[in-house]
């Protein structure tokens, strides 16, 4: 699979911290992503599971309370499967 690198942009450059909160896909039973890398560590945490996060060669299936760390220049992709999943992420 190809891996795309993902820029990611900070409003703060001397306060590299990017928040997104409660982030409800509107679909599932797909990917929702290609295998992307990037420089910032990914906090994820899962508020209702269903979600396959793949990282590098490893495929973790979440349930809800469960927090995935994806390292720097680590290509990752979600792929949602089951109910509706709903997260959080932190790129630091």
């Amino acid at each position: 699979m190809e891996k795309r690198y993902d820029a990611i942009s900070f409003s703060d450059e001397g306060f590299p911290i990017k928040i997104l909160r409660d982030i409800q896909p509107a679909y599932t039973n797909q990917d929702i992503s290609v295998n992307t890398w990037h420089e910032q560590f990914e906090l994820l945490y899962f508020v209702r599971g269903g979600v396959e996060v793949e990282c590098g060669f490893r495929r973790f299936r979440t349930v809800d309370g469960d927090i995935i760390i994806v390292n720097p220049c680590e290509a990752h992709a979600l792929c949602y499967r089951s109910g509706t999943p709903r997260y959080h992420c932190i790129m630091i």
